[in-house]
């Protein structure tokens, strides 16, 4: 009766290695996966907070750069008394130079912002 084939009681060495290469196959499969998913939840979460900072940065430095043309503008009315003039190229030039600070800051943070290669890889939707 040894002769018989494995009789389900014995293990089969061959069967036991690739059950164990098997294992590891998908041990490293979802070892990846959750790599991949924690990159891509970091990302989100902090690129909310990190977004909304800029924005906000980029929305007072517009503002205060509007403010301060007005200010120099109102200060040149009073000083050489040629009211509304210095008030409106105060706006003007404030306008122009809150645009400015806009661009260069929006061109500076899209210099910093990750390429195709250093963006995290896609989830794979099966």
């Amino acid at each position: 009766m040894s002769d018989a084939p494995n009789s389900g009681n014995d293990p089969d060495p061959l069967e036991d290695a690739r059950l164990a290469s098997l294992r590891k196959q998908v041990t490293a499969a979802i070892e990846k996966r959750d790599v991949a998913e924690n990159l891509s939840n970091k990302a989100n979460a902090s690129g909310g907070a990190k977004n909304m900072g800029v924005a906000l940065r980029m929305a007072s430095e517009f503002a205060s750069a509007i403010a301060v043309g007005v200010l120099l503008g109102y200060g040149a009315d009073v000083t050489f008394k040629t009211a509304p003039w210095g008030l409106i190229i105060g706006l003007c030039l404030g306008f122009a130079a809150g645009i400015l600070n806009v661009v260069r800051a929006a061109q500076k943070i899209s210099a910093e912002a990750p390429k195709g290669h250093d963006l995290p890889p896609a989830r794979d939707e099966d």
